[in-house]
């Protein structure tokens, strides 16, 4: 038996990343993807913010009714994680031009 995935399949689980909801591990397909379009949609309040992702996880997750609050406050978390890693990296790079001049 062959132990190698095929591209496609390979693909396919590298979209999926696993995060915790309701104490459990959940595997969820184009999050870092979902981040990125809702980044690039500029909102500004939470409510838009949160409603846009859980739009875009629904797409490609099952989200069990009886979670759904849980799960828009962890997609929430990862969102204003996400955001802050990306200005820390804009932030270092910009430092780095300015201290090796």
């Amino acid at each position: 038996m062959n132990d190698r995935l095929s591209p496609c399949a390979a693909e396919a689980l590298s979209q999926v990343r696993q995060i915790g909801i309701d104490g459990r591990t959940v595997g969820i397909i184009r999050l870092d993807e979902s981040i990125s379009e809702v980044m690039a949609l500029n909102l500004t309040g939470d409510a838009d913010i949160q409603s846009a992702l859980l739009q875009r996880i629904a797409q490609h997750n099952f989200i069990p009714p009886s979670a759904g609050e849980a799960y828009a406050k962890v997609l929430m978390a990862e969102f204003y994680a996400d955001r802050m890693k990306r200005r820390m990296e804009l932030v270092l790079k910009n430092y780095s031009r300015v201290d090796g001049e």
